[in-house]
């Protein structure tokens, strides 16, 4: 039986990914020593996901985990260097100094953030980058004192960058120099491919429809998911417990809401911050 969402299979993907990332390839208790594991599935279209990406051996070397975007663009945005990525990992040291993140072989356009023990949960590292139009789809790569990170795969993809501020109107374009004002309406207003900032003091907590605060009714694509993900530093809350959900696909035979990424924003609803309803979803 196919997931109600592609939200589902967004979910049970990136989990999976992630535990392969830090298996660094170690036997399976019971099996037998030095058998090949069993091959791993997408949830969500049945292919083998690629073999794991073992972590380098050095000690003290830094390792990257994950990221909060597998995929966007290298232009448009703030400045015109694209999409913000954040990088989460070890050993990433607590100032830059002369380390640094490589994509496909090329330092990125800028940084945004580099810190230790900085990310919101887990005493995790984290960077902020942006791509910068000089680069392509390739390996992102944390060099520390000349030590290099295992590689994560990243598409570099067309899409738009749009920004939604609550010093913005939603009779503007969406870009960082006039954002929009509201959630519903960045919704609304974008197609597949493109990512959605939420700065900081964005709260949206008046029902949209169907008893939430943000009702999901469109889809993004396969390779062009619709990103809604918050700006650097930002805190956006979607949702409160006054409503019912936070952010909901409406149980209806006709909805079809699939290909959402989500990214450093907090859930709110009295019954449930998100719910994956949409019997017309699938993937």
């Amino acid at each position: 039986m196919k997931p109600k969402s592609g939200l589902v299979s967004l979910l049970l993907v990136s989990v999976v990914a992630s535990a392969c990332n830090l298996s660094s390839g170690s036997p399976v208790a019971g099996d037998d020593e030095g058998a090949a594991a069993p091959a791993i599935t997408s949830p969500a279209s049945g292919e083998p996901l690629p073999p794991p990406r073992a972590f380098p051996s050095e000690p003290g070397g830094p390792r990257l985990f994950f990221t909060d975007l597998v995929s966007g663009p290298n232009t448009g945005g703030e400045d015109g260097l694209g999409v913000f990525v954040t990088l989460y990992g070890e050993g990433f040291g607590a100032e830059r100094g002369d380390s640094m993140v490589t994509l496909g072989g090329n330092e990125v356009g800028a940084y945004r953030a580099w810190g230790e023990n900085n990310a919101p949960a887990r005493g995790l590292d984290l960077i902020v980058i942006q791509l910068g139009p000089d680069n392509a789809s390739g390996d992102l790569v944390v060099t520390v004192s000349g030590v290099s990170s295992n590689p994560v795969p990243f598409e570099v993809r067309a899409g738009g960058v749009f920004f939604v501020s609550p010093s913005g109107s939603d009779e503007a374009d969406g870009s960082f120099a006039s954002p929009w004002a509201s959630i519903p309406h960045a919704r609304s207003s974008i197609t597949p491919g493109d990512t959605v900032y939420l700065m900081d003091g964005i709260a949206q907590t008046a029902e949209d429809n169907s008893s939430a605060a943000l009702a999901l009714e469109i889809s993004g694509q396969p390779g062009q998911p619709i990103a809604l993900v918050a700006y650097p530093g930002a805190h956006p809350v979607i949702g409160s417990s006054d409503l019912e959900f936070g952010t909901r696909i409406p149980n209806n035979p006709d909805t079809y809401a699939s290909h959402w990424v989500f990214a450093g924003l907090t859930l709110r609803g009295l019954v449930s911050a998100l719910d994956l309803g949409g019997t017309g979803s699938s993937d």
